[in-house]
Order: C-alpha cells, then sequence, then structure tokens
C-alpha cells in the first residue's frame, strides 16, 4: 500500500494537474459522443436495441455510451466508423 501511495505522489503536484486536464478532457469528449448519439437514436425514433443494432454494437453497450461513459478502442472504432457513414459531414 506505501508503494502505491509513493508511487502516485512522484509525479508531484504538475502531474495530477495534467492527469486532471486529461481525465477531464477525456469526459468532455465522453459526453460530446454521448449527445450525438442520443439525438441520433430521437430523430430517427430507435430504441437502445434498434440504434445498438444499427451500429453493430450491443443494446447495453450503445447505452453505456449514450450515458457518456468510455469504451475500448475498438467499440469506439466501430461507432466512429459508423459515424462518418451515417451523418453527413458539413463544412
Amino acid at each position: 500500500n506505501d508503494g502505491r501511495i509513493a508511487g502516485a505522489l512522484e509525479g508531484g503536484p504538475m502531474k495530477a494537474a495534467i492527469d486532471f486536464e486529461e481525465a477531464r478532457l477525456h469526459v468532455s469528449r465522453c459526453i460530446r459522443l454521448a449527445c450525438v448519439l442520443r439525438d441520433w437514436r430521437y430523430e430517427n425514433h430507435f430504441s437502445l436495441r434498434e440504434a445498438g443494432q444499427d451500429i453493430g454494437l450491443h443494446y447495453a453497450t450503445y447505452s453505456r455510451l449514450e450515458r457518456g461513459f468510455g469504451s475500448d478502442g475498438r467499440t469506439l472504432g466501430k461507432v466512429l466508423t459508423w459515424l462518418l457513414e451515417e451523418i453527413p459531414v458539413t463544412k
């Protein structure tokens, strides 16, 4: 236990501030993705199951993403690939 505490303190206050900023940005990105997914689902009148099926995800995974929880790289890659195909990009 003391080893873990000492390891956490090695970075000092600056390391903690950087980690906090990275965490804040990660949460912000997850929330924005969640909003895009939720808005798309509402606009298309899809249930969670239908939306997950359309993307190729289990509905529980889709629900977690829509609620702002992060996921692994493979799942996020699948969602981003789907988004690029589904939602037109405007300049």
